[in-house]
């Protein structure tokens, strides 16, 4: 169950990119939102932050921001987190 959680995970943040490439931030920031409620890491946390600053929502995107960066260091966590 963890890992189709992290693999959809893993698909919906690729989804994301390729929506925020092409500016289509509402889009994006569904698919992020979606990733970081499924694994709950840095990685879509910070995609969630980066997005919301896209789209002009500053506020939300600072708030998300340190809300990743009080995330804990977990030991053994992977290189990216």
């Amino acid at each position: 169950a963890a890992a189709d959680e992290a693999e959809r995970a893993r698909a919906l943040v690729y989804q994301g990119d390729d929506l925020f490439t092409e500016k289509r931030y509402g889009e994006a920031l569904q698919a992020y939102e979606e990733a970081d409620h499924l694994m709950r890491v840095p990685t879509t946390g910070v995609e969630v932050a980066k997005t919301l600053a896209a789209l002009g929502r500053l506020s939300e995107a600072r708030e998300t921001a340190r809300a990743v960066e009080q995330m804990p260091v977990v030991a053994d966590e992977p290189l990216p987190f």
